[in-house]
């Protein structure tokens, strides 16, 4: 189980993103007031380093990541535009990572069973069931 109470002074997109990413590794949250559970902790880590690094009882999260994940799942420049085709979408070329997500998205899954993965095999999770 991981508390959904991110610490480190996470924005509102950064606290989204954690918590997207907890729904997609089908981690179980845990409500705030409860003993137990593994706890996140935003860090700002150079450029290059792991996106999840796990610790005793905690999993450390680069703020790069969070903020990759608000990119390409929150659509931010999408969101922002007010350009509309005739049928009132957003077209494509209003997005100028358009092109890029289609590649950068199939990374979104690979990041989801690695934080599932060091989350499980966190130092300190309770194994017991």
């Amino acid at each position: 189980m991981i508390r959904l109470d991110l610490e480190g002074s996470p924005t509102a997109a950064e606290r989204w993103a954690f918590e997207l990413l907890v729904d997609l590794s089908r981690l179980l949250p845990i409500h705030p007031a409860s003993p137990g559970g593994i706890r996140g902790s935003l860090t700002d880590s150079a450029p290059g380093a792991l996106d999840f690094t796990p610790g005793k009882g905690v999993i450390h999260i680069n703020r790069a990541t969070l903020k990759q994940v608000v990119e390409l799942a929150g659509a931010r420049v999408e969101q922002q535009t007010t350009e509309r085709d005739k049928h009132g979408r957003i077209p494509s070329a209003a997005n100028p990572s358009g092109s890029r997500r289609a590649e950068a998205y199939s990374k979104v899954p690979t990041r989801r069973w690695l934080a599932a993965t060091r989350v499980r095999t966190a130092p300190g999770k309770n194994r017991s069931r």
